[in-house]
């Protein structure tokens, strides 16, 4: 257990250090919007754009932005159903 909780420590220790170099240009997604997203979706393993709206209390079409944002950085990809 000691060993997954460093590992976790290690993520967000890299997810920080990625974020710091992030300039984000996109209208009102802001950098901790980001960084706390990706923290949920690490911790629950799962990401939607109704996910999003759920934890974060935003509208969908603001979840939409964010998942469009995190997808050009490339913390998540298109669903693969297969």
């Amino acid at each position: 257990m000691e060993r997954f909780f460093e590992i976790i420590h290690n993520v967000f220790k890299d997810i920080n250090n990625e974020i710091a170099y992030i300039k984000i240009v996109v209208d009102d997604i802001s950098k901790n919007l980001i960084k706390n997203a990706l923290k949920i979706i690490i911790a629950s393993q799962k990401v939607s754009i109704s996910h999003l709206v759920r934890m974060f209390d935003i509208t969908y079409l603001k979840a939409g932005r964010l998942m469009s944002r995190l997808e050009e950085l490339g913390f998540v990809s298109v669903a693969d159903f297969g």
